[in-house]
């Protein structure tokens, strides 16, 4: 494990640790941190984000006053068993460790990087992004534009560099089986728990879809491949409103080896999505438009060998996993949602038939 003297809880975050891992990182120099204020931030990562406001003895400018310390999710918890069975905290710490210097994207810088391959888990100690103003669903079409031209950099940054091969971590293959069997768990427990909350159109949606799920993952990992963020929905994007290229990527925990259309797929077509539609036939529309943009980004900073079909025909293998990734976030979230959970999971479900017959009406979904 790297840093093996941290051992990853909130009580870590102390004053003592915090001044000696920031001397390090040499973010301060002649200061010292004179206090800690860590505060839990609610829905992240099974409870296990917290903002860590500082003050220092002195001023000094490249001292952070405050940072995001993701520490590993809480045991017992469903974001623990699907976080640690899919290696996620690992692959985030590697990122920032190994990865982040290398991509042409903007993204948090980090102070402390630490994992422990055995037990599947990690921690990082990152820049607090709370200045910008970060993506929520609903934003603007130009967010959404300015969020899919960070993504086209980020992909043609690292496309088809041999050490994305070197690193084994990345490969999502490995990630299918923990990730299929706790869907099925989080269906069966619906079942038991709230019988008839999903309709049986959605669970075999569902069912049919796990079932594509590892021979899509696998013609999605075959070149042209490249670094992919993994999970770009609209939250994990901050802007700062300087530029159209001016989006800032953080949550790395499943950055993978892949071809790009996944990602597109993740921001374009998971439920809940980045914007409100009044109905299928403008969200098909207005998702049509932004993949094509996409592409065009993508092409402008220098890839020659992904066709706009090769896109759009990534982006529909990627739907055995999209159509799944909204209960994801329904299941792990369930304890913020509280007593509106059965219904936003009723709405959820309900959306999923409607964007799957509004896809086979179009041919879209073939």
């Amino acid at each position: 494990m790297a840093n093996a003297d941290f051992s990853h809880t909130r009580n870590d975050l102390s004053t003592q640790w915090l001044d000696a891992t920031l001397r390090q990182a040499g973010a301060i120099g002649r200061s010292k941190v004179a206090s800690v204020t860590v505060t839990p931030i609610e829905g992240g990562s099974g409870g296990s984000v917290f903002r860590v406001s500082l003050s220092y003895d002195t001023h000094e400018s490249s001292a952070p006053v405050s940072l995001i310390a993701k520490l590993p999710p809480r045991k017992g918890t469903d974001a623990h068993r699907i976080m640690t069975d899919m290696g996620m905290p690992v692959t985030e710490a590697k990122f920032y460790r190994e990865l982040a210097n290398h991509v042409d994207a903007r993204t948090p810088q980090c102070y402390f990087s630490a994992y422990d391959i055995e037990n599947r888990t990690g921690a990082v100690l990152i820049e607090d992004l709370g200045r910008m103003r970060l993506g929520r669903p609903g934003v603007s079409l130009d967010d959404a534009r300015n969020a899919l031209r960070s993504l086209a950099r980020l992909h043609a940054s690292m496309w088809n560099n041999p050490m994305l091969q070197q690193k084994a971590w990345l490969d999502w293959r490995d990630r299918v089986k923990p990730y299929a069997r706790c869907i099925r768990a989080w269906l069966d427990s619906l079942d038991q728990r709230f019988p008839c909350v999903l309709a049986d159109r959605a669970a075999a949606i569902i069912e049919s879809a796990l079932q594509d799920l590892p021979s899509a993952i696998s013609r999605l990992s075959r070149p042209p491949v490249t670094l992919v963020h993994g999970d770009p929905w609209i939250n994990n994007f901050a802007f700062d409103d300087k530029s159209r290229d001016s989006a800032v990527l953080f949550d790395w925990q499943l950055a993978a080896r892949m071809r790009p259309g996944f990602d597109i797929a993740c921001f374009l077509d998971i439920v809940p999505e980045y914007r409100t539609f009044d109905n299928d036939d403008a969200w098909i529309e207005e998702t049509d438009c932004l993949a094509r943009n996409y592409h065009s980004a993508l092409t402008e900073f220098g890839v020659s060998d992904y066709s706009l079909d090769d896109l759009l025909s990534d982006r529909n293998l990627a739907r055995a996993y999209t159509v799944t990734a909204g209960l994801w976030s329904q299941m792990t979230l369930q304890d913020l949602i509280g007593p509106e959970f059965v219904r936003n999971v009723r709405e959820w479900s309900e959306r999923l038939v409607e964007r799957t017959d509004a896809l086979g009406r179009t041919g879209s979904g073939e």
